[in-house]
């Protein structure tokens, strides 16, 4: 047995027809197996399972034993703080997290005879895949574009809330959100919980001082040490002591255990794009206004090119794509709707059409179909498309779907 295996049945359909219960009991539902991750922290994200009559969602870690898990060092990892179950092959220990809650714990091996009988043997992520031919292309079309209008949607939604959590500040709310982007999908929720730890007023107040800004930055990210600029640590140091106190700032709002460093390549690390951060808006007062104004999607992309660290290598193509697509684009679509100003939608959906796809995996995914993406809008529409369709099996609320079904 090994953990690939196991990642392969918690995926599969085949685990869902089993009565699965933890090792104390309560009976295991899995509405949502959660998304894969290749990073650092739990195996599964955004898991949803039923533990009895109550509902948890959260992280989900894979073990061949459950002692693996201290064996990994997860129990001093705050990281894995939000598990909410542990699956495993055997369980040869309780396990608890770092604050001493003992982890739900799921033992496959109590309900699985033959683990090869729960891994499918289609090689395609398509139900469908055998009688696509037989599909005119308008309903490939159609389902394309209602997805990348519903992942717009959601996307403009969670900036929507932040722009009423923040009394409905434009600048602040534009600000938080290139923040998360600029954490990229790693360290996306530290990035905004940083943001939301210093006001935009307070980084305005200190804007004729780089070190002040960077000192409040790295100071409430816990990583003044990783600070780029070695000979400036002890100084970085006393001047966070002194805008704590002076501003009466939390220092254990974020843990430097939060932010994650695994498999990404040092340009992308935090503590880099915290210092390009803090030097983009200690130099630009009015993002929103620039933003709002810059019509020339090359233009943008230099501007976040000046603001690189790293000058030999500044922001690659899938960064600048990040930035664009999860802070810009839903900025402009979501002030153009409360403006009422249609300008900045179309502005939003000509610069989706000029950048080319996003080249993950769910884009060769509809490749193998012979259904390539032409630019990003279509990466963003098949993301949609795999995950609240393709993955959870809606086939008759998809277009594809509906008409296979209404044909047969």
């Amino acid at each position: 047995m090994n953990e690939e295996l196991l990642y392969k049945i918690w995926q599969g359909k085949k685990i869902l027809e089993l009565p699965l219960t933890t090792q104390s009991g309560e009976s295991i539902q899995i509405l949502n197996a959660g998304s894969r991750n290749l990073y650092s922290g739990p195996d599964f994200l955004e898991a949803k399972i039923r533990l009895d009559n109550t509902e948890w969602q959260g992280s989900v870690e894979i073990h061949v034993k459950a002692s693996d898990w201290n064996l990994h060092k997860h129990q001093t990892d705050q990281a894995y703080l939000n598990v909410i179950l542990h699956v495993v092959w055997e369980n040869d220990q309780d396990i608890f997290d770092e604050i001493g809650y003992k982890i739900p714990c799921l033992c496959l091996k109590k309900f699985i005879a033959n683990p090869n009988d729960f891994i499918s043997n289609s090689n395609s992520s398509f139900i469908c895949l055998q009688l696509l031919a037989d599909v005119p292309f308008k309903y490939l079309e159609v389902m394309k574009e209602n997805c990348l209008q519903k992942r717009l949607a959601e996307k403009t939604s969670g900036v929507q809330k932040l722009w009423e959590s923040n009394q409905k500040n434009w600048e602040e709310t534009l600000y938080q959100t290139l923040a998360k982007a600029m954490g990229f999908q790693q360290n996306a929720e530290p990035m905004l919980r940083l943001a939301q730890s210093i006001p935009l007023s307070l980084i305005y107040k200190y804007r004729d001082s780089n070190l002040r800004i960077q000192a409040l930055f790295f100071g409430m990210a816990d990583l003044i040490e990783l600070f780029p600029e070695k000979h400036l640590i002890e100084k970085l140091q006393n001047e966070f002591n002194f805008l704590k106190i002076k501003h009466q700032l939390s220092d254990n709002f974020i843990n430097k255990s939060h932010w994650k460093y695994f498999k990404l390549r040092p340009h992308n690390y935090p503590n880099i794009r915290i210092f390009e951060l803090g030097k983009l808006l200690q130099n630009n007062v009015n993002l929103l206004s620039f933003f709002l104004d810059i019509q020339e999607l090359k233009s943008l992309k230099i501007f976040f090119e000046v603001h690189s660290k790293n000058k030999s290598k500044p922001f690659g193509e899938q960064a600048f794509k990040s930035i664009l697509l999860n802070a810009i684009i839903p900025i402009l679509l979501l002030y153009g709707k409360h403006k009422g100003n249609m300008s900045y939608e179309k502005r939003a959906m000509d610069w989706l059409n000029q950048l080319k796809p996003e080249e993950h995996f769910i884009d060769k995914e509809f490749t193998k179909i012979g259904f390539p993406p032409k630019n990003a809008a279509d990466s963003q529409a098949f993301i949609f498309w795999w995950k609240n369709y393709c993955q959870l099996e809606r086939c008759l609320q998809c277009e594809v779907g509906k008409f296979l079904f209404s044909k047969s």
